[in-house]
This record gives C-alpha cells, structure tokens and sequence, in this order.
C-alpha cells in the first residue's frame, strides 16, 4: 500500500512538471456533426428529438474504466448500481426508472437478460474497444420495441484500432490486478482481438473475484461509394467467479455466483440510392450458478434445509431487419425483430423435464425449463427540413407465452430555432415483458408469479439543446406515467416478497449539462450537470418495494481534464447521488439511503519523443463511508491503481 501511495504521488507531481498544448484531446467532447446510429436513421445528435448523450472512447480510455458501466458513472441521470467491486454486478437505471426498463445495445443488437436484469450488464468487452456510448432517454419502443421503456443505452465498438498491440497491465488496492492484450490482425479487413483478465481479493468479506474475457470482430466495408456494403462480425466470451456479499439477502453473507456470457452477433449495412437495407442476426447465451452458501469455504456451516445451488442457462436468439427508404425530404422506417429466449433451470420455468446434466458443472441438472417469443414490427414517417424535423409512428408487437398483442404509438419533433439552437418535444407510450425470474422464481423469502403481464409506460419530453464551438448545453424534462408497474412488494419485513403489477405511478423530472470546450492547457474541457426526479403520486399495493422505490431523486456531477503538461494530463470527476427510498438490514430494521459523495481523478503520464509507446497511469475513486448504492452491499470507500500501458503503432 506504502508503495502504491508513493508511485501515485510521483505521477502527479510529474503532470505539474512541465506543459504541452494537445487541447485536442477532450474527454466529453460532443459535436454537432455526432451522428446517433442507435435511432437507425442516421440523423446528427443535435437534430435528436430526445434527451441525448454520447460518451466518446477518450472517455473510457482516460479514466481506464474497469466495464463499459464503469465509464456511464459521467452521464447525466443514469444511476449505476454497483455490487461488490466495479465491473463485477452492476444494475443500469435511466430517469429514475428500475434496471428492467434499460434496453442494452452492442453495435444495435439488443443484449438484455430473459432471466434476469442483473445480468443485463454482463458484457465482456474491454472499454478500450468502445467507439462512443449512445444513451437515448425515455420511452422508445416506436423504434426499439419492448423494454426500452426507461430508455436505451448502445454501446458502439471501434472499427479500427490506432496501433497495432496494445498490451495494459494494472495494479491495485485489495490485491487487485488486471491485464490486457488487444491487436488489430488484419489492416485491410479490420480483425480486431482482445484478451484480458483482472481478479481481486475484494474491499469486503466474500467480495473477491477472478474475470477473464475475450472479444473477436471482423469488420470490412465493400461495394461502390454510391452503393456501400458494411458487413459485421462479433463475438463476446466471458467467464467471472465473485463472493456475492449480501447481494440478494443479508441472512447469508457468504454467497456466490459464477457467471458465463457469450455472445455472436453479424449486421449488414446496404445503401443503395433511395433504400438502405439494415439486417442483424444474434445469438446470446448466459450461464449462471448461485450458492446461497459458498461451496470453498470449509468453516462454513450449510443447513439441513439447503439442498443444491441454483443452476440456470438461457438462450436469446433472434433477428431483426429494416428497410429505409427516403423521397424528397422525408423517410420511412419499417421491418421486423423476432427474437426467441429459453431458458433450462432447476428452479425456473414453467415445464418440468428429465433431469439433464448442467454444461460444465459435476452435480448439477436441469429439471424445469421455460420459453417465450417477441415479435415487433414498427413503420415510422419522419419529415425533416431546414428548421423541422418530424418524426411519427407505431410498433406492433406480439408476446407469447400471453399470445397479446400491443399497439405503441408515438410521436417526436424537433425545431430549430437557429443554426445553434435546437427545441424538442416527444410522447411515447411502451411497455416491458416480466423476466423468467419475475414469473418464476419461488424460495423462502420470495414468491415470483406466473400471470404477470406487461407492464405500461407513458412519457413525453420536452427540451432545448445549444451549441457553439466551445460551449453546450441540453436541457431535459419530462414526464413518465406507468400502469402495471412490475415489482417484489410485501406489507411486513417478516413476510414474503412476491412479484406484483402495481396499479399506477407518475414521476416528473429534469436535468441539465453545461459542457466547456475551453481548449486550453490548464483546463482542457469542464462539465457540469444535474438532475432531479420527483414521485408525484404512486398507487400503493404494499408497504415495502424492493426497486420501483429506490430510484436517483438527485444527482450532480462535475469533470475537469486538462491538456498535456510534458507528458503529464490530469482527469478529474465529482459525483453526488441522493437516492429515494430504503431497504430492511439483516434484522428487519428499515434503512434510509444517505447521500454518496463519489471523487475520481486519474493522473497520466506519457513522455512524447522519450517513451512514446509507454503510458502510466494511476486511478483513485473516493466515496463516502458507511453508504449504499444497493440494500445492504457497502459502497467501496477508497480505490488506488497504478498502470502502464505499451504501444506500437503500424509501421
């Protein structure tokens, strides 16, 4: 530790040795000409009749997140909900919604959990590889169907890497230690790889873990510059074994889970003159085995009463394809998504089965299964001139096992007001599927239930976005009104928690970022943002909610970078969450959520004509002690890290 504090202190006294302008590099920077592949039509990011944000691959790369979830802790109103340490669980919430309304892209293909959202941020993917993060805000099933009622967040990889092998290696506090090896195989074609590898032995009792990951994608762009073919393949593997500290019950700190994450998805990108086709195809899969009670401790005592872990694999395949086809200054929007997820587990599921030997495991077997279909089929007509931009339409959609079929329309507008100033408003409505474990999954301390259905959201925003070359700002407000609101309720701390499709709830809530493109050594760029949610009325069905509840009532945040000083630069973030809501501790004791107070800063180090392919770093993150982000899991309260990066460039 002595030495990890010494080689911190160095660092920083060298950012403050000497100065270099490369005000070029900025952390948060968000152009105009930023244009949002998410919403599949192409338009620019300050043309969006939505809330907004874009956070660029110098985001991630600067403050050498841990998880791609890492580097949304700097977005506006986007609650990151860490288990135990960064990047091992973390449940993403969107305008004071819950972690099930978060629809997750990679590159537009939907990656969600059938079983379970806690999962749905189980993406192997190293955040050196990400392009930028596309975070669009409210309800958006007119183009993305269900689930995305809180709003969508897409992660967009790079297609190119800026050298050749970059190989990082990391270490820090709570023997925490992570490597990573990532090289671009093929020039041409664009082949990129990565591998890397991270474990700790935790900040907290039973929160270590061991992670390993690997990424492959091809990418290659043929045909004419009047007829361009883009054509994509990826794959995602991941395997992480974690100490689950109190993360589903505080009755029994030693649990434990492994999780298995793969993923193999391929697009093609067609332009011809007045079409342009988009096609996916993908395949998920995810693995799971949880133990109330961890299997390698010997000390432990298990009860007569616990039989086995809990064994799970859940398959998502589907496709989705769009047609756009565009005559004098409009577009229209239609295609199909089908999607299928099963689910083998042996407490999931509503079809008992011979028992099957669970993939990888030596005593566990499948004896339920469960299966369901989504199908969506959206048209949208969107009018854009030089001051309006008018988009308006619907998704069909069908849901089996319930064989019900939903209309969701929805409309959006967009005016400028002049070349730099731009006015939005949007109404949508949309709804969200129950996950197997809403339906399913029964113990004795919760009660899942099979005739759930899909929960409804209305929202419309309104806003008001500037910009100038080195200012902008967005301001946001909406308002949200949800019927059959799905979540885990009971009346007493003694009794049972059981999944319920609550009557009504109507939030409103704002927020707002002023974003500086100062350009200048000491100050390279300065952001500051902040967001309020309010519950202004909710139909109560019970005493005690497990998530509807919790949500982000308050948020601020403040990032500094600064140009280069002889090699040296400096990053700095400021997060203050206050969080609606409580939870009940190991007794029965109901527990308000305090206010966490969360500062980072990342110090770099790279002596340009020296050590040009060599670049250290150190990292620490300081939160208030004694505070939670979940019921009943600490939050960390001090992390250091130092590392060091090589590069060698394309000859």
């Amino acid at each position: 530790m002595r030495n990890l504090l010494t080689l911190f202190l160095s660092v920083w006294l060298l950012t403050l040795s000497g100065q270099k302008d490369t005000s070029s590099q900025s952390t948060n920077k968000i152009l105009p000409e930023v244009s949002i592949s998410a919403d599949r039509t192409g338009y620019f990011y300050f043309l969006q009749p939505r809330a907004v944000q874009v956070l660029d691959s110098l985001t991630a790369e600067r403050f050498q997140f841990h998880s791609f979830s890492d580097v949304l802790k700097f977005a506006l109103n986007v609650d990151i909900r860490e288990r135990g340490m960064p990047g091992i669980q973390s449940d993403i919430q969107l305008q004071g919604g819950t972690f099930e309304q978060t629809l997750i892209l990679i590159n537009g293909i939907p990656v969600n959990d059938p079983q379970t959202g806690h999962f749905s941020s189980n993406i192997p993917i190293d955040p050196s590889l990400i392009s930028k993060i596309e975070i669009l805000s409210g309800a958006s099933a007119r183009v993305f169907g269900l689930n995305a009622s809180g709003g969508i967040i897409n992660i967009v990889t790079k297609k190119r890497l800026q050298e050749q092998l970059r190989l990082t290696a990391a270490k820090g506090m709570h023997k925490t230690f992570k490597g990573s090896v990532s090289a671009e195989l093929l020039q041409n074609n664009s082949l990129l790889a990565n591998l890397n590898y991270s474990q700790s032995a935790g900040y907290l009792i039973n929160t270590d873990y061991k992670m390993g990951q690997s990424y492959l994608q091809f990418y290659k762009p043929f045909g004419t510059s009047q007829n361009p073919i883009d054509l994509m393949f990826f794959t995602l593997n991941g395997i992480k074994s974690f100490g689950a500290y109190n993360f589903y019950s505080p009755k029994f700190p030693y649990q434990f889970e492994r999780n298995i994450s793969n993923l193999v998805g391929m697009s093609l990108h067609k332009a011809f003159k007045a079409f342009s086709l988009h096609a996916d195809a993908y395949l998920r899969r995810h693995q799971d085995r949880f133990e109330l009670f961890r299997h390698d401790i010997d000390t432990l005592t298990i009860p007569a009463w616990y039989k086995s872990p809990n064994y799970h694999l859940n398959y998502s395949v589907g496709t989705q394809n769009f047609i756009t086809y565009e005559f004098r200054k409009s577009k229209i929007l239609t295609g199909f998504h089908l999607r299928n997820d099963l689910i083998y587990s042996n407490v999931l599921g509503n079809e008992k089965i011979d028992s099957t030997r669970v993939p990888f495991e030596h005593d566990g077997y499948f004896t339920k299964k469960g299966n369901r279909f989504y199908a969506s089929i959206p048209i949208n007509y969107i009018f854009s001139n030089k001051k309006w931009l008018i988009s308006t339409g619907a998704m069909l959609t069908y849901y089996d096992p319930s064989h019900t079929w939903n209309f969701l329309p929805g409309a959006d507008i967009s005016y400028s007001i002049s070349q730099t100033m731009y006015a939005y408003f949007s109404a949508n409505l949309n709804n969200r599927m129950p996950t197997f474990t809403e339906m399913f999954y029964t113990d004795a301390a919760h009660q899942g239930n099979e005739k759930l259905t899909p929960e409804k959201i209305y929202q419309t925003s309104m806003g008001f976005r500037m910009y100038h070359k080195w200012f902008q700002t967005q301001v946001n407000g909406f308002y949200k009104y949800a019927e059959d609101l799905i979540d885990w309720v009971k009346n007493a701390p003694s009794d049972k928690w059981q999944t319920a499709n609550l009557p009504s709830m109507k939030m409103i809530g704002m927020e707002t970022f002023f974003l500086f493109n100062i350009g200048q050594i000491l100050v390279n760029t300065f952001k500051i943002g902040y967001a309020q949610n309010f519950l202004i009325d909710y139909e109560r069905s019970a005493n005690f909610s497990k998530y509807a509840m919790d949500y982000l009532e308050k948020q601020f945040l403040c990032t500094i970078s600064t140009g280069n000083f002889r090699g040296g630069s400096v990053d700095m973030g400021l997060t203050y969450q206050d969080r609606h809501g409580s939870f009940l501790d190991a007794k029965g004791n109901e527990i308000k959520y305090r206010p966490v107070l969360t500062y980072y800063t990342k110090l770099n180090y790279n002596p340009e004509g020296k050590l040009n392919f060599l670049h250290f770093y150190a990292l620490g993150r300081f939160a208030s002690t004694h505070t939670y982000y979940v019921p009943n899991v600490e939050v960390m309260p001090v992390y250091l890290e130092m590392g060091l990066t090589m590069h060698f460039k394309h000859n």
